[in-house]
This record gives C-alpha cells, sequence and structure tokens, in this order.
C-alpha cells in the first residue's frame, strides 16, 4: 500500500520532504514523551 503511493510521487523532492517531516515528527514524539517529564520531573525535584 505504501509503496504504491511513494512510486506515485513525481521526483524526489517530495519523497525528501515526506522524509522530513516523519523525522520532525518522530522527534516530537520522543520530546513530548521523554523530554518534558524528564524536566518537569528536575523542575519539582529543584522546587523541593
Amino acid at each position: 500500500m505504501l509503496k504504491l503511493i511513494w512510486s506515485r510521487l513525481p521526483g524526489g523532492v517530495i519523497l525528501k520532504s515526506v522524509q522530513i517531516l516523519i523525522l520532525i515528527a518522530i522527534i516530537a514524539i520522543i520530546c513530548h514523551f521523554w523530554l518534558f517529564p524528564a524536566i518537569s520531573a528536575y523542575i519539582n525535584q529543584a522546587g523541593v
């Protein structure tokens, strides 16, 4: 299914932008679930 969509895309520009978007999404998810709780826990420790 995905290969059909990817093969229909014209040129490598769209492919590159899609890869960059996926990369940004992964980084955002990692930051949301790992970095933010760690920072808030550190702030809570510092506050106490």
